[in-house]
């Protein structure tokens, strides 16, 4: 499977040209191997045409799934967990140089502080759905409700975990105002380096999705 290859040795490139979701089960944290595998049904990307780009394969639909024994090869990556209504951390080190979590589509992803890296840093996925029901406000006075009140309230959690100073991957930077947008959150980093993290926005439609960018943060 040479799109295997490509993922593992051009990694940044594949989730460039390519939608990579993740079906990797939530309960897992920590240190883990994972593969890509086309999606059945077949399915393609609307707006980046099926080929190859730079000799990698590009335009196609994948799923990220943990390695099993049959697999040629892997990408050993840190994997971030994900709970209803909870915020899970994890502390990135330097036994991998990649990092993956659940795929979000209105949670927070915070990273701490990086000031003098040394390829070590906490991270932590927040959820919290429940926030997001009629009626409930956060904040003094009228507050906020609905998911800017999930929002607020997963960014404090984050926070909480992994300290001031960091920043937040926030679904305004990675939704906007289109609900139905997804994202995979990754991060990549050289031993020893400062970790940096991206978001690859998509859309999920039938078998023709849409591929959103890749989003850089902090966002310049």
């Amino acid at each position: 499977m040479p799109y295997l290859d490509d993922f593992c040795d051009n990694t940044l490139a594949f989730l460039t040209r390519n939608i990579v979701y993740v079906i990797v089960p939530k309960e897992t944290l920590g240190l883990v191997d994972v593969v890509v595998e086309l999606r059945e049904p077949a399915t393609t990307i609307g707006n980046i045409p099926v080929g190859a780009f730079g000799g990698a394969a590009e335009g196609g639909v994948y799923k990220l799934r943990k390695k099993n024994a049959n697999d040629a090869r892997g990408l050993r990556v840190y994997f971030c967990g994900h709970e209803n209504n909870k915020t899970i951390p994890l502390m990135l080190g330097n036994d991998a140089n990649w990092m993956f979590t659940v795929t979000m589509d209105g949670c927070t992803f915070g990273v701490g502080s990086q000031a003098g890296a040394d390829g070590a840093v906490r991270v932590a996925h927040a959820n919290n759905t429940k926030l997001a029901a009629p009626g409930v406000l956060v904040g003094p006075g009228a507050g906020v409700a609905g998911r800017a009140a999930q929002a607020r309230v997963q960014g404090m959690m984050a926070t909480s975990h992994v300290g001031p100073g960091g920043l937040l991957i926030e679904p305004d930077t990675y939704q906007g105002e289109d609900l139905g947008m997804k994202a995979t959150t990754f991060g990549h980093h050289a031993a020893g380096g400062a970790w940096s993290f991206r978001v690859l926005s998509y859309r999920v439609s039938g078998t023709t999705w849409t591929h959103g960018g890749v989003i850089s943060y902090p966002i310049p």
